[in-house]
């Protein structure tokens, strides 16, 4: 069992001795509903429009705890590098949306992921131009001994306007993945002013009868962003988690003092 004074001490050692925090990074968001595309591959035909629900406003919000993300996964296509970052750790994207002060439930399903991915643009190839960009998805997926059942993803991306530069080669210098690019550039990265920012809402629908899960429908809604901000949230550092630690264990022995010499006075 440990005393007190031991309890301090481990208490102490556990805030000095600790890693640096994370970096809560937070993106708010703002406009109307755009448009809603819904596809029934079961029955087959072209995708139809919904505009049932054009112009209602809309607020959505992602909380991105960075240090809840698994290590980088580095690929490679035409139109550039591409950096990943995977995370199914509680809390480590929490997103909330808003539709006309209906609030929208995000993770519907058992389990849940999150995923970060930055594309460093080659420039102009043969499909055309990929700009610079970064987006943030959170999924919700409900799992089957078969496969998925359904799925619900919310996710924003910022692209690097080209067509808003006079040089477009300006959209493919947003950033480049130096050595030690990491999530923590969701924190860092400069947001420009001629970005097109983008939200979106999928839900896909699966069906599961025969040996295993098929696609069998996707509604998306799509929205207008008229406004988006950012956020870093304050993180003590280290060095003054470990004067907090110090400053709490010179109270206790101020205290421990204090009640031993009132003890010898009136024992």
């Amino acid at each position: 069992m440990k005393t007190p004074w031991k309890k301090t001490f481990a208490a102490a050692a556990v805030i000095c001795a600790g890693p640096a925090s994370a970096i809560p990074v937070t993106f708010d968001f703002s406009g109307t509903v755009a448009q809603v595309l819904i596809a029934d591959f079961a029955a087959g035909g072209a995708p139809t429009l919904d505009l049932s629900t054009a112009g209602q406003a809309f607020s959505a919000q992602f909380i991105i705890d960075t240090d809840l993300f698994g290590p980088a996964l580095s690929t490679a296509s035409e139109f550039g590098d591409r950096l990943t970052f995977n995370t199914e750790l509680p809390g480590a994207v929490t997103s909330s949306l808003m539709i006309n002060g209906e609030s929208i439930e995000i993770a519907p399903f058992s389990s849940n992921r999150g995923n970060a991915g930055f594309l460093d643009s080659y420039g102009v190839v043969s499909r055309g131009l990929a700009p610079d960009q970064f987006n943030v998805t959170a999924n919700s997926v409900d799992v089957t001994p078969l496969g998925p059942a359904a799925a619900r993803a919310l996710s924003f991306s910022f692209v690097a306007d080209y067509q808003s530069f006079e040089n477009p080669e300006a959209a493919l210098t947003w950033f480049d993945f130096s050595p030690g690019f990491g999530l923590d550039q969701l924190a860092t990265l400069p947001l420009l002013e001629a970005l097109r920012t983008s939200l979106t809402l999928g839900d896909l629908l699966f069906d599961c009868s025969g040996a295993q899960c098929q696609l069998a429908s996707t509604r998306q809604t799509m929205f207008n962003v008229t406004s988006s901000s950012r956020t870093v949230a304050s993180v003590p550092e280290p060095g003054a988690l470990g004067l907090l630690a110090i400053g709490l264990a010179g109270a206790w022995f101020s205290r421990r003092r204090q009640v031993l010499v009132h003890s010898l006075a009136h024992g």
